[in-house]
Parts: structure tokens; C-alpha cells; sequence
């Protein structure tokens, strides 16, 4: 009988973390203009640290979140936030692709001046290995706009975009 209430809880548990992953998910898409970052970085404030992804979903909501605060300083001061959360995500979970997505976004997205962008090919690279290995599902709502968004970023060589073509659906 104990195991059984153990195997419950652990269930419970894991979807009530996957709904959680979700609602980050679509927050963070969901992301577009002031009120989209302001309502992202409330969605996310209190996320439980513990979890890496998590963590990465918090961070990217607190560099975001630079975009839409007044002031030179709190605007980098929110970035440089956001940012050591992101990389305390990553060592955390270092080759988690949608961390790497996350950072990759990130990067992407931020003006030169924040010097935030040297990692761009190595996440493209996790992220690319990860799907070669089917770690990740391509056909995921969630990664069909991740790679939608990497393919369009930029970024990349276009020998790594043809890449990522192959699996946009």
C-alpha cells in the first residue's frame, strides 16, 4: 500500500511539472511586445529553481524582462539576472536541448552591446544532435516553433539551417 501512495504522488508529481512545462512554454511564446513580457516574467517569477529547465524558462523571463524597465541600470541589471540564471541552468543540465534552445533565443535577440552571443553555434549543434538522435520529437508543437524560430534567426551557417529544415514539418 505505501508503494502504491509513493507511485501516486510521484505521477501526480510529474503532471502537475509537465503542466507547469507547458504554461512556461506558452508564455514564453507568447512573449511578444510589453504586455507579452510583462506577463511572461509573472508567469514564471516564482518558478521552483530546483528544476534546470525551469530555471532556464525564469532566466529568459528576467532578460526579457530588461526590455520593458526604465533606466540604463536596472535594464542591465535585469539582464545580467536573467543571463547567470540561464547559465546556472545549463550547468545544471548541460546538454538539455531546450535549455540550449532557450539561451540560443536569447542570444539571438539581444543587441551586441550585452557582448551575449558566443554560444550561438554550440547550442544549434546540441539542439541538431538531439534531433538526429530523437531525443527530441520535431513533430512537438513546442519544437516546430523552436526550430521555425532558429531557422529564421540569422544566426547560423547555411549548411547548419539546412540542417534544421530537414525537420521542420
Amino acid at each position: 500500500m505505501k508503494r502504491l501512495i509513493i507511485l501516486l504522488l510521484v505521477l501526480v508529481f510529474h503532471a502537475e511539472a509537465h503542466s507547469q512545462l507547458e504554461n512556461y512554454r506558452n508564455l514564453y511564446f507568447a512573449a511578444q511586445g510589453e504586455a507579452g513580457i510583462k506577463s511572461y516574467y509573472n508567469g514564471v517569477s516564482n518558478a521552483n529553481e530546483s528544476n534546470a529547465v525551469f530555471k532556464a524558462y525564469k532566466g529568459v523571463a528576467t532578460a526579457m524582462y530588461a526590455e520593458v524597465v526604465s533606466g540604463v541600470d536596472e535594464k542591465f541589471s535585469y539582464f545580467g539576472k536573467g543571463k547567470q540564471l540561464i547559465e546556472d541552468a545549463i550547468q545544471a543540465d548541460f546538454w538539455n536541448p531546450e535549455i540550449r534552445f532557450l539561451r540560443y533565443s536569447v542570444q539571438a535577440e539581444v543587441p551586441w552591446i550585452v557582448n551575449y552571443s558566443s554560444n550561438l553555434n554550440e547550442d544549434a549543434n546540441i539542439i541538431l544532435n538531439a534531433l538526429k538522435s530523437n531525443q527530441i520529437d520535431f513533430r512537438n508543437d513546442f519544437w516546430k516553433k523552436a526550430i521555425k524560430f532558429i531557422v529564421a534567426s540569422g544566426e547560423l551557417s547555411s549548411s547548419l539551417v539546412n540542417e534544421f529544415k530537414k525537420y521542420q514539418v
